[in-house]
């Protein structure tokens, strides 16, 4: 996270009335939760219905500020859904 939006976070919690310090916390907790998540999404992947087309698949990334360590590994996870929007697949990223 960018220092920007942390200290955004923390002016957005202080407004809310929460203490200055236990803002810190909450945000820093926040991050580091997320840090130590298993698999970070990437992007779902559907197959492509233009049949000329060379892609197989399409995605899109919904946060805009994805990060990926050197060293990470990249894992295509598929999809099993009865929901016909789901994604077929979903490309994730894992630091083991």
């Amino acid at each position: 996270m960018e220092r920007t939006e942390y200290d955004r976070k923390v002016n957005e919690m202080t407004s809310e009335g929460i203490p200055i310090g236990e803002a810190h916390y909450l945000v820093a907790k926040s991050e580091i939760e997320e840090a130590n998540k298993k698999y970070h999404s990437i992007s779902g992947l559907w197959p492509n219905a233009d049949a000329n087309s060379k892609a197989a698949f399409n995605g899109f990334v919904k946060d805009s500020d994805i990060k990926i360590p050197k060293g990470s590994k990249i894992i295509l996870f598929r999809t099993e859904s009865d929901n016909e929007k789901a994604p077929a697949y979903n490309l994730v990223w894992t630091r083991s």
